[in-house]
């Protein structure tokens, strides 16, 4: 009988989990969805509670979806990155989970900045200036919530919240730990003046480890719980984001993966650490010879689900659903709309790292209705890759191929609109589930089942796979789509020149 292993990915929407087999097919899948918290402006959150519960039953729901659930050989995890959550000393969680898409700590990251030599701490941990990462949030508990955080024991990510009902020590993946803004990525450890700068110890923190390695439970009740042997192997994995490259197969050096969910990212594999001189992009541990290099599109699935819901009564009955709204958008004509969008909803990361952007549409008209700002959306999803596409391989040279993963991925329109915008040859692959099935990978690696970061069925090359999917860019709209880029990007200069006379008066 096949060995399987059951990968769960933590996302911020939901949880999803696969038992798939060595060849990455999946015999078994479940999902469940969560909610976000958002009590005040610029505040995103979640119960850690409700996340946990819902981990165990969506992986509790594909085990029982698995025919033989007996040959489950490991659990190996991917997860949102950036998430903060404060511990008491028995463990349990003084605040909810902060999420990457809270701006709160905006003050805290220009501060921390203005108090260290910025270009050296980011060379060191491959993180930029901005609140997206731990190091800020942890400043702002400091400042906001002093006793709180003299309180807290510990501070943790939620996959770690999770993971420390199945392991008696505190651990903390690379790519996780390398998203803190706090650990050296060449070193693969804490960095002391990091640490220092989000003004907590080391000893607060979990142990940095390498996510491909097979640990023993030390709960064996909870395993059989969800219908697993307790001899199950526990696999830390890695973050979202990395394992995208992983699991898209974008994972030689220079193959470049574009993953498009809540949020999205586009990330070029490298053999070696790297930093640009601008601070433009990070870079990210995955393992002992891979890291990541690109930059994260802050408003991409939460921005559609926006757009899905505008107009909308209060019953679920009168919401559309993102779904529902790319088929209409698929509807309309297929050619550069009128309509402008700068979908800036969130804190501004790549390409431009400006938290003060807001959304702005332009050239609004009445005849317009959600579809068009929707498509005006993925226009834009499009325009602010291909800037943070440049910035990439002008970093590290392209000398792989672009392919497309998330659930954003499984749209024509949004891949053909990526490909013809950015002018290049754009894959898909069958199970556009990239994190999930990186995570499936590292858990093989875990147990010694896969020599390389790859299941057998390679990755994607030049020629395509057997479940790759090629779109080509539409030659008849490529100019027409590089003067509406043009046009995009002046008007993006504009918003910022104008939001920055208003912060000015303030």
């Amino acid at each position: 009988m096949a060995e399987l292993v059951c990968a769960v990915d933590i996302g911020t929407s939901s949880c999803r989990a696969i038992v798939v087999d060595e060849r990455g097919a999946a015999v078994g899948r479940a999902k469940e969805t969560y909610s976000i918290e958002r009590p005040r402006q610029e505040f995103e959150e979640q119960d850690p509670d409700e996340i946990r519960d819902a981990v165990w039953r969506t992986i509790g729901r594909c085990v029982a979806n698995t025919k033989h659930p007996e040959a489950i050989r490991a659990l190996s995890f991917s997860s949102q990155l950036y998430s903060l959550i404060a511990l008491d000393g028995a463990g349990r969680p003084l605040t909810n989970s902060i999420l990457w898409s809270d701006g709160r700590a905006a003050l805290q990251a220009r501060a921390i900045a203005a108090e260290n030599d910025t270009q050296e701490l980011y060379r060191t941990t491959g993180c930029p200036p901005s609140s997206i990462y731990p190091i800020a949030k942890l400043r702002w508990l400091r400042e906001v919530e002093p006793e709180l955080f003299a309180t807290a024991r510990r501070f943790v990510s939620i996959k770690e919240y999770v993971l420390s009902e199945l392991l008696n020590e505190a651990l903390v993946d690379w790519s996780i730990a390398s998203a803190t803004g706090m650990f050296d990525i060449r070193r693969r450890e804490w960095d002391a003046r990091a640490v220092v700068a989000g003004g907590v110890s080391k000893e607060r923190l979990s142990q940095p480890f390498d996510g491909a390695i097979a640990h023993a439970a030390t709960n064996p009740e909870r395993l059989r719980s969800l219908g697993l042997s307790a001899e199950t192997k526990i696999v830390l994995g890695g973050g979202d984001g990395p394992l995208a490259n992983v699991g898209s197969g974008a994972v030689a050096p220079g193959a470049i993966n574009i993953d498009l969910g809540t949020s999205g990212a586009i990330r070029a594999a490298v053999d070696s650490p790297f930093t640009d001189d601008r601070a433009a992009g990070w870079c990210y541990c995955l393992n002992h010879d891979r890291w990541v290099y690109g930059g994260i599109l802050t408003n991409v699935g939460n921005a559609l689900a926006w757009v899905a819901g505008l107009g909308a009564g209060p019953t679920p009955r009168t919401r559309e659903t993102p779904g529902q709204l790319m088929q209409s958008i698929a509807a309309l004509p297929h050619e550069p709309g009128e309509l402008m969008f700068l979908p800036y909803l969130r804190p501004v990361r790549s390409p431009y790292w400006n938290a003060e952007l807001s959304g702005t549409l332009l050239g609004l008209r009445p005849e317009h209705d959600r579809r068009h700002i929707g498509r005006a959306l993925v226009e834009a999803i499009a325009f602010d890759l291909r800037t943070t596409s440049a910035l990439v391989e002008r970093a590290v040279p392209n000398t792989g191929p672009l392919v497309l993963s998330g659930g954003l991925a499984r749209s024509p329109i949004v891949a053909q609109t990526i490909a013809t915008v950015l002018n290049r040859r754009l894959y898909t692959r069958e199970n556009t589930e990239a994190s999930l099935l990186g995570a499936a990978v590292l858990g093989f690696r875990a147990l010694g089942l896969l020599p390389d970061l790859a299941f057998s069925r390679g990755t994607v090359d030049g020629a395509g796979t057997t479940d790759a999917k090629c779109y080509e860019p539409e030659e008849n709209l490529v100019g027409p789509y590089s003067s509406r880029y043009e046009r995009y990007t002046n008007a993006v200069d504009a918003v910022r020149t104008l939001v920055a006379s208003w912060e000015g008066k303030r």
